[in-house]
This record gives C-alpha cells, structure tokens and sequence, in this order.
C-alpha cells in the first residue's frame, strides 16, 4: 500500500471515527493530550502521527489502532462475516482463517 493511500485512510478514518463518537477537533485533543492544529493537520493529511498519538487517539474514540488504518469498506466486510458466522459454532474459528488468508494474499 502506498503511504499517499494509508494516509487518505488514516485522515478519513480518524476524521468518521471523531464525528461518530460526537467529538470536535478540540475535544479529541484535549482527551489526547495534543493540540487541536496537530489533530487538523492529521484529519488534512498534512502531518502523520506517531504511534503514541496514533495510540491516545484509537483509545479515546475506542477503536484499536489497526482499525485507524483499515479501510473502512473492509471493516464493514469483516464486521458482517463475523456476524453472519456468530452463533453457528466452529463456524466462526473458520472464517478467521479464511480473513486471514485473504489478508496475507493482499
């Protein structure tokens, strides 16, 4: 994946995240303990993050970090697979497999 790419991912992600949970821009930062221009300039794709505040931020908006640099269109297929196989025992472990695999061929 190119770093143009996970960045677009990054920013709209932290961006869709932050208006779901109903916070501002100032919000996010003051939970973070980081300015309210570097979280701007993350959600504009002019600055990346480090992993510490990469870290802060999934934390406040309860998401893993993993999640942040996930396309969101792939969240959602793995959201459904796994609420499809729930409840149909066994069924479950292997459709795991199955994401993994797909994932490792990407």
């Amino acid at each position: 994946m190119q770093m143009d790419t996970l960045k677009t991912i990054l920013k709209d992600n932290i961006r869709y995240y932050r208006n779901l949970k109903g916070f501002t821009q100032e919000q996010l930062a003051e939970y973070c303990k980081l300015s309210t221009s570097y979280i701007a300039a993350i959600e504009t794709g002019m600055k990346v993050p480090s992993l510490k505040s990469l870290h802060r931020i999934g934390e406040q908006l309860g998401i893993e970090v993993a999640q942040l640099l996930t396309p969101r269109d792939e969240q959602e297929v793995q959201a459904f697979v796994k609420r499809f196989a729930t409840g149909m025992g066994g069924v479950e472990a292997k459709i795991d497999q199955i994401l993994s695999i797909l994932e490792a061929d990407k």
